[in-house]
């Protein structure tokens, strides 16, 4: 698998790109989360890493968002305060997932981006990712990778139509049938992704 990174530096290829991440942003939120305004030009995409994939048109038709604990903090921070304050306190290493969509070129992609958000983790030694999902989709994570619910928001749901949970991922606790599901390597493996920077 190979997984693009959006770009460091800026040009005429590079604002293409991130236009198009935008673009699908606001198409896919606009009709699932109308609630969620900040899509482009959004401050967290700068200390995050995110992640692409275009069709053969060279349209963006897949994206998502690893954000990194920076001088920002994570973006639901605010909804799960105790918790991050836990996280740093005792050293832990985390990240939020986030910003994921797929249009209806990149269908078949999710795996491959849950392979992508796993082997990235354990090459940066990210030990935990907090997940914010729909509470349909709890059983789903808890299977595959043994993602446990950590709060509940009985009414938080950004104009969708179910109310959100936050999950806890600890890659060092990921299930046997989440490898076998996304073809990530195992711990000791050589990784499956390549990573590639889109970069001139």
């Amino acid at each position: 698998t190979e997984l693009a990174l959006e770009p460091g530096s800026e040009g005429i290829e590079q604002r293409r790109i991130r236009d198009g991440i935008w673009d699908l942003r606001q198409r896919v939120y606009s009709r699932k989360f109308p609630d969620v305004n900040t899509l482009r030009n959004d401050p967290y995409d700068a200390q995050s890493c995110v992640i692409f994939s275009r069709s053969p048109e060279g349209r963006v038709c897949a994206t998502a968002r690893i954000a990194f604990d920076g001088a920002l903090g994570i973006p639901e921070a605010a909804l799960v305060d105790r918790l991050v304050d836990g996280y740093r306190r005792d050293g832990i290493q985390f990240a939020e997932l986030g910003r994921f969509m797929i249009d209806d070129e990149g269908r078949g992609l999710l795996n491959a981006f849950y392979r992508a958000y796993f082997e990235l983790g354990a090459t940066w030694g990210i030990q935990l990712y907090l997940m914010f999902v729909p509470d349909n989709k709890v059983t789903l994570y808890q299977r595959l990778m043994d993602a446990r619910v950590a709060i509940s928001f009985r009414d938080l749901t950004f104009g969708g139509n179910h109310p959100y949970v936050c999950m806890e991922w600890w890659l060092d606790r990921t299930k046997p049938r989440f490898f076998s599901w996304s073809g990530a390597s195992r711990p000791g493996d050589a990784p499956t992704v390549q990573i590639r920077r889109e970069d001139n």
